[in-house]
């Protein structure tokens, strides 16, 4: 399964990328910060993105930004994310 974790330079990010790396999933990290993204990506044996980018063609989307920011960032990605599901 291809997995985008938006926010997923946080510490519940990176967590969940290891764990799903660990279990064989591909993962894409998501960041507002594309080079942070890619970097965090890097680190961790995945894919690292802008958050638009980073929620293109996969199986399944995770929010695990602040919840301060978690609505306007869902409603920012909704066109990018279209019917994927999400968590």
């Amino acid at each position: 399964m291809k997995v985008a974790i938006v926010g997923g330079t946080g510490k519940f990010g990176t967590a969940l990328a290891r764990r799903l790396i660990e279990q064989g999933d591909e993962v894409v990290i998501g960041s507002r910060d594309p080079d942070r993204g890619r970097a965090a990506g890097a680190e961790l044996g995945a894919q690292g993105a802008g958050n638009a980018e980073a929620v293109a063609d996969v199986d399944l989307v995770v929010l695990a930004c602040d919840a301060d920011g978690l609505v306007d960032m869902a409603q920012e990605l909704r066109a990018a994310i279209g019917t994927t599901p999400v968590l």
